[in-house]
C-alpha cells in the first residue's frame, strides 16, 4: 500500500490550488470548531464511547498448522501435548499472525477487526507426519460504523447472531512466499504490483478467492467461522484524571512522522502538521523552554490554574525521517512512550507492525497513559498491541493503566487539529480537578463525540460534496475508576460504588405466535435517582426476527428489540436505556417478550438491570479554632493556631475563614501549612486598614489526605502596631 495518509496539510495544499483559481470559491478562512463548552451541556453522555461506531463481541473459530517437517514423531507429539495446556501467550503466538488475515473478509461485511480479546480456547489438537493441527476459538472485538448500519436500516443489536465464513492461511508465515501476487488484491481497487508486497503487509492484500491463486483448501487454506455474540454498550466513563494529576504534573510527547517518502523536504505534510499543532499550543499559552539536539524538536510548557504543570516534548519529522537508521528511530519512539503519560503519534500507519509497541519495556510500569496513534485505521492496527504488552502483575490485560484513542478511517480531515481539541480539553479537565471542581463534562463519551463532531465539521468545510471524516473512539476505558463527584467507581470489590445490578435467572418458554407473550418482573428495593440504566438480555430463539422485547418502569416503556435480525439465532446483548434518567429506581421493572410469528420458538434464559445512581459530592470537612491568640509585634515567627482533622478523605479546594483584630493590617502575613505544604494566604497587604474578617481559598493541598494538623501562622513583620488572632476556621471540600 503506497502513501494513504492525506492528512489536513494535503487538504490545505489542494485548497490553495482550487481556491487560487479564478473560478474557485472564496477562501473560507481558518476552520474554527465549536467550543467544547458550547458543544456539551454536561447533562447526558452518549450510549457508546464512539457515537459513530459500535463495538461488537464475536467468536471466531478456525485451525492453524504448526509445520515441523523433518522432526521426529516424538517431538511432534510433545508439541501437541504442550499446546493442549499452553498459556495464552503461547497460543496467541500461533493464532495472532493468522487472525490478521481476517481483516479483508470482515471488512467486506463492514466490520473493522481489532483482533483477539481474551484467551484463545483450545478446541482440539491433532498430529500428522509433519506437524500439529491446532483447532481453536477466540473472542474477537470488531467495530461497525453506524452510517453503514443506517443504510441497511439496522442497529448494532440487529447484528447479534450474524455469521461470516471465510478462508485463512493454515501457515500464515508461508502465505506470502506461497501465494505472492497471485493471491493478492488491493482492497481499495488500486493497481497492485509485486514490489508492493512484503511479509508484514501481505495480510492487507490477501485474497485467497482470486482466480489463479495456487493455495489449496485443506492444506494451505482453512475455513474460519465468525459469529457476533453481543453488542457492547459503554457507560459514562472518564479518563483517570486523579492519576494524571497525582504529582500535579502531566508529561506529554507529540511525534510527527515524515509523510512523503524519500528525502525529507521542508514542505513535507508531517512538517506542516507539526507546525500547526505547535501553533495551537502556543495560542493556548504554552511557551518554549528548550530545543532538542540535531534539530529534532523542542519542549513547551504551561502552568494551568490549580498549579497543573504540563510539559510537552515535540519531535518533528527530522527525528523520525526515512533516512534515519530504524534502530535509532525505534529507540527514540520507545523512550518517548516510556517517559510520558500522554503519547501522541501523527504519521503513517505501519500495518499493525510497529514493533516498538510490542516491547513491554517501552511502557512504564503501573503508570496511567493515554496513547493516541493518529494514523490510518489505528483501531485495528495498534489497540491490541498496546493492551497486550502494557501489562504488569497489577494490570493483567493492560487496561487498568492505559486508554487508547483510535480511529477507523484513513486520516484525511486535519487529524492533528482534532487531536489538539482532545488534549486541550484533557488539560482543562485536569486543571478543574486540581482546583477542586468536578470535571463532570469531560467524560470520554463527551470528548469522543466532540472529536467526531469537529472532524465532521472540518470535512464538510473542506469539501461539502465529497464529505469524508474520521471515526474516533476510545478503547480500554469502560472499567475506568475515576468518579468526578465522589468515591472511586472501583471501590467495593472492584465494581462501581454507584452501579447496582439486579438479575433474574429464569428459563421460561416464550409463547409461539402470541403477541401477549410473557412478562417477567424484578423488584428493585433500593431508592435512588437514576443517572443511567442498561438491561442485559439472554434469549434463546431460532428466529429473533419474530421477537418484540420491551421494558417498563414507573409508567415509562422502552422497546429494546423490534422484530429485527431476521433468521439469526438467539438474542444476547446489553442495551443502554434512555428515558429513565432522574427517575427513582425503586419499584417494579417489567420485561415483556413476545413472539409475533409462528413456527420458530425459544425461551427467556435470564435478564437483568444495571442502574447507576446520580452521584453527589461528599460532605465537606470542617474545623475551627475559637481561641484568642496574641500576635507578637515585629516577629517573623508569629503565632500559630492548629486545627486537627481525623477524616482521611482526599482534599480538593480548601477554604480558610480568618478574623483578626489589628491596627495596621499591612504588617501581617498569613500562612497555612499541612503535611509539609505551606501556602501564603495574605502577605503584607492592605496598608493602614484595620482588622481582617475574610475568607481565602487554595488548591495547594489538592490530592493530599485531609487527616492531620492544619496550622495557621499569623506574623507581624513591622513594629508599633499590634493585634490578636481572634478566630479561624477550615472548610475542606473532598474530591
Amino acid at each position: 500500500m503506497r502513501t494513504r495518509r492525506p492528512i489536513s496539510a494535503l487538504f490545505y495544499a489542494l485548497a490553495i490550488l482550487v481556491l487560487g483559481a479564478c473560478s474557485g470559491p472564496a477562501d473560507p478562512g481558518e476552520f474554527q470548531p465549536l467550543d467544547f463548552e458550547e458543544f456539551i451541556d454536561g447533562k447526558a453522555d452518549t450510549g457508546y464511547l464512539s457515537n459513530k461506531a459500535a463495538e461488537l463481541e464475536a467468536r471466531l473459530t478456525s485451525r492453524i498448522y504448526i509445520d515441523m517437517s523433518g522432526q521426529a514423531a516424538e517431538a511432534i507429539q510433545a508439541e501437541a501435548e504442550r499446546l493442549r495446556t499452553a498459556s495464552r501467550w503461547t497460543l496467541q503466538s500461533h493464532t495472532s499472525p493468522q487472525l490478521k488475515y481476517a481483516r479483508n473478509p470482515l471488512k467486506s461485511e463492514k466490520l473493522d477487526l481489532n483482533l483477539e480479546r481474551g484467551d484463545p480456547e483450545v478446541l482440539s489438537v491433532s498430529t500428522d507426519a509433519n506437524g500439529v493441527w491446532l483447532d481453536y476459538a477466540t473472542a474477537i472485538e470488531s467495530l461497525v460504523k453506524f452510517k453503514e448500519l443506517e443504510e441497511k436500516g439496522l442497529t448494532p443489536a440487529d447484528l447479534v447472531g450474524k455469521q461470516v465464513e471465510f478462508l485463512l492461511p493454515a501457515v500464515p508465515t508461508t502465505a506470502f512466499s506461497k501465494g505472492g501476487i497471485a493471491c493478492a488484491t488491493d482492497p481499495d481497487g488500486d493497481e497492485l504490483h509485486a514490489e508492493d508486497l512484503r511479509d508484514d503487509n501481505y495480510f492487507y492484500y490477501f485474497d485467497p478467492e482470486k482466480d489463479g491463486c495456487p493455495l489449496q483448501r485443506g492444506t494451505d487454506l482453512v475455513e474460519a467461522h465468525y459469529e457476533v455474540i453481543s453488542s457492547l454498550d459503554a457507560p459514562s466513563v472518564f479518563p483517570e484524571y486523579d492519576l494524571l494529576t497525582a504529582d500535579k504534573k502531566i508529561s506529554m510527547v507529540a511525534l510527527f512522522g515524515q509523510i512523503t517518502h524519500g528525502d525529507l523536504e521542508s514542505n513535507d505534510l508531517g512538517w506542516i502538521a507539526y507546525r500547526e499543532f505547535k501553533r495551537d499550543m502556543e495560542r493556548e499559552g504554552f511557551s518554549r523552554t528548550r530545543e532538542f539536539e540535531n534539530g529534532f524538536g523542542e519542549q513547551l510548557e504551561k502552568t494551568y490554574a490549580g498549579g497543573l504543570e504540563v510539559t510537552v516534548d515535540f519531535y518533528n519529522p527530522e527525528a523520525l525521517k526515512d533516512h534515519r537508521p530504524r534502530d535509532e528511530v525505534n529507540e527514540l519512539f520507545m523512550q518517548a512512550i516510556h517517559d510520558h503519560e500522554l503519547v501522541y503519534y501523527n504519521g503513517h500507519a505501519f500495518y499493525g507492525s510497529l514493533t516498538v509497541l510490542d516491547r513491554p519495556e517501552a511502557y512504564p510500569t503501573d503508570t496511567y497513559q493515554v496513547i493516541f496513534m493518529d494514523a490510518c485505521w489505528s483501531y485495528a492496527y495498534y489497540t491490541k498491541q498496546v493492551f497486550e504488552h502494557k501489562t504488569s502483575e497489577s494490570d493483567a490485560d493492560g487496561m487498568k493503566y492505559a486508554d487508547v484513542v483510535n480511529n477507523t478511517e484513513p486520516g484525511i480531515t486535519g487529524s492533528h487539529e482534532t487531536a489538539w481539541l482532545l488534549y486541550q480539553n484533557l488539560f482543562k479537565a485536569c486543571s478543574e480537578w486540581m482546583q477542586g471542581r468536578a470535571p463532570s463534562k469531560y467524560s470520554w463519551n463527551n470528548l469522543i463525540v466532540y472529536m467526531n463532531d469537529s472532524a465532521d465539521r472540518r470535512a464538510r468545510w473542506y469539501d461539502p460534496e465529497e464529505f469524508h471524516a474520521e471515526i474516533y473512539g476510545a478503547s480500554g476505558v469502560t472499567a475506568n475508576c475515576f468518579n468526578p463527584t465522589g468515591r472511586s467507581y472501583c471501590e467495593q470489590g472492584g465494581s462501581s460504588s454507584r452501579t447496582h445490578s439486579y438479575d433474574d435467572a429464569v428459563e421460561l418458554p416464550i409463547p409461539d405466535d402470541d403477541t401477549a407473550g410473557l412478562s417477567r418482573s424484578l423488584q428493585v428495593p433500593d431508592s435512588f435517582a437514576i443517572a443511567s440504566a442498561a438491561v442485559k438480555i439472554d434469549i434463546q430463539h431460532t428466529y429473533i426476527g419474530d421477537l418484540v422485547v420491551k421494558l417498563s418502569h414507573g409508567g415509562t416503556e422502552r422497546i429494546l428489540h423490534d422484530r429485527s435480525g431476521g433468521g439469526s439465532d438467539d438474542l444476547r446483548t446489553t442495551v443502554s436505556l434512555e428515558g429513565f434518567d432522574g427517575m427513582d429506581a425503586a419499584g417494579e421493572w417489567t420485561l415483556s417478550v413476545a413472539d409475533c410469528a409462528g413456527y420458530d420458538t425459544g425461551k427467556l434464559l435470564s435478564w437483568g438491570l444495571e442502574l447507576t445512581e446520580e452521584g453527589g459530592g461528599q460532605d465537606v470537612i470542617q474545623g475551627e479554632d475559637t481561641g484568642s491568640h496574641a500576635i507578637p509585634d515585629n516577629d517573623a515567627n508569629g503565632v500559630q493556631g492548629t486545627i486537627s482533622i481525623s477524616d482521611s478523605s482526599i482534599a480538593g479546594e480548601v477554604e480558610v475563614q480568618v478574623r483578626i483584630q489589628h491596627s495596621y493590617v499591612g504588617d501581617l502575613r498569613i500562612q497555612l501549612e499541612h503535611a509539609g505544604v505551606e501556602v501564603d494566604l495574605r502577605k503584607q497587604e492592605g496598608g493602614s486598614a484595620q482588622d481582617i474578617d475574610e475568607s481565602y481559598s487554595s488548591q495547594a493541598f489538592a490530592g493530599q489526605s485531609a487527616a492531620g494538623d492544619w496550622v495557621l501562622t499569623v506574623s507581624d513583620l513591622a513594629e508599633a502596631d499590634t493585634g490578636t488572632l481572634e478566630y479561624w476556621a477550615l472548610t475542606i471540600h473532598p474530591r
